[in-house]
């Protein structure tokens, strides 16, 4: 990075983690489902090649229901799997040992779900990688992340995906539900290691750390996993608090 991005990313790190962890100077905050659609918007603009992501929670009638979509083409394919009772996000929130799904191609998931897949495809929907995140005894729920790159979700982007899934769930179950929760202790990698350096600096907790991340990615015009990266090899960590 440039020397002037740097001082740029340096003082947005400074200004968020202020206001977020200073809790007699914040309002009260949005409620969980303001909470959950900033967090999808947010994994929109920072997982590598995802053009929607949706929040989707099993139905007490075995269907779906939808939270946070980022758009309404999400909104019609989780009705669209529902109705046709097939489907990767139906099968994530199904329960069991599945909890990732990830579909390189649906032109060749047609075989697994051969009317979702045909009508994916056709929408232009390529590719897709979908977390199963509540804890045990919650209701099933799952965050999808839709693309229509043909393999749009590499390593990088399975990482960050990951860690906005986690966030999701913590977000929808609470901390301390997640914490025990093997489906979603993946909290890993750089992000997570970005996340320890912020919470040791600035005295926060895990999901204040993360919105630091957020709020800095945004002020700066940088990418989340960028702004991560450079906390944890560039001079982020050395950076006076």
């Amino acid at each position: 990075m440039a020397s002037e991005q740097l001082d740029r990313l340096e003082e947005a790190l400074a200004r968020s983690a202020s206001e977020v962890a200073r809790p007699a100077d914040r309002p009260a905050g949005p409620g969980v489902e303001e909470r959950l659609a900033e967090l999808t918007r947010a994994a929109v603009d920072n997982v590598p090649a995802a053009d929607a992501v949706v929040l989707t929670m099993r139905s007490p009638d075995g269907g779906l229901d939808t939270y946070a979509p980022t758009g309404p083409d999400v909104v019609e394919l989780d009705r669209l799997q529902a109705l046709l009772r097939e489907g990767p996000c139906l099968d994530a929130v199904a329960g069991g040992a599945t909890t990732v799904i990830e579909v390189a191609d649906f032109a060749q998931a047609r075989e697994r779900w051969p009317r979702f897949a045909t009508t994916a495809a056709e929408q232009g929907i390529t590719s897709l990688l979908t977390f199963a995140v509540a804890p045990d005894g919650a209701i099933p729920s799952a965050v999808t992340y839709y693309s229509r790159s043909p393999a749009g979700f590499d390593e990088l982007s399975r990482s960050v995906a990951t860690a906005f899934a986690g966030q999701i769930a913590t977000a929808l179950y609470g901390a301390e539900r997640i914490a025990d929760s093997d489906r979603t202790a993946a909290l890993r990698d750089v992000l997570g290691e970005a996340k320890g350096i912020l919470m040791e600096r600035h005295r926060t907790d895990g999901e204040q750390a993360f919105e630091i991340l957020l709020r800095a990615a945004r002020t700066s015009n940088l990418m989340l996993v960028d702004v991560a990266l450079w906390l944890v090899v560039g001079g982020g960590r050395q950076a006076a608090p």
